[in-house]
């Protein structure tokens, strides 16, 4: 799988809803499965990407037929919030699978970032807002370039392996990943790609 990060000249405001005419521009890619079994996930979950020189945007939608039963318990960034319902993106920003970078987000846009080697990350320059609708939640996400240390050039496209998870807590803990591993969640060639 491959999911592409539409350039933009103009960012999306980063506040829970993407209703806005930039995100158009990305193309939505879903398909989430059960991360063990391969089957179909219980809930669609969709992704669209966008970038610009200086930071990379997610837009998640997660179809929640009971929005209610969420949990959502964790409220400070980068505390482990891993058992909220929420969205892991998974990536290798170096494509040589030998490093897996993480930043989480639950349906309270509480965020959470892992860099390898790297003890205090730069979460708070991460800017994440999340929003609970009837039978969704959705959040945005920027996440800056430099925030993980890359010096981008935006003349030189970028490809990274990636994978996206959602945990999914109603009705009993759903795991559903992206681009299926099989359970191998932390072997960056089992991901699809992002090109940026």
């Amino acid at each position: 799988k491959t999911l592409v990060a539409t350039a933009v000249d103009a960012p999306p405001v980063i506040d829970g809803d993407l209703s806005e005419a930039v995100w158009r521009l990305a193309e939505p890619s879903g398909g989430f499965v059960v991360e063990d079994s391969g089957r179909r996930a219980s809930q669609p979950t969709e992704l669209r990407a966008l970038s610009d020189a200086d930071n990379l945007y997610l837009g998640v939608v997660c179809k929640e037929p009971k929005p209610e039963l969420m949990r959502a318990k964790v409220t400070e960034d980068n505390d482990d919030i891993w058992g909220d319902d929420l969205i892991e993106f998974n990536f290798d920003p170096t494509g040589m699978n030998k490093a897996i970078y993480q930043i989480r987000v639950n349906t309270l846009g509480t965020k959470e970032l892992r860099v390898p080697g790297v003890k205090e990350t730069k979460v708070s320059a991460l800017r994440a807002a999340a929003k609970i609708g009837e039978d969704e939640w959705r959040f945005e996400l920027a996440v800056p370039f430099a925030s993980l240390g890359i010096s981008r050039r935006p003349e030189v496209q970028m490809r990274w392996r990636i994978n996206f998870e959602r945990l999914r807590t109603v009705g009993g803990d759903e795991d559903d990943d992206w681009q299926y591993t099989a359970g191998d969640w932390a072997n960056p060639e089992v991901y699809g790609h992002m090109v940026i």
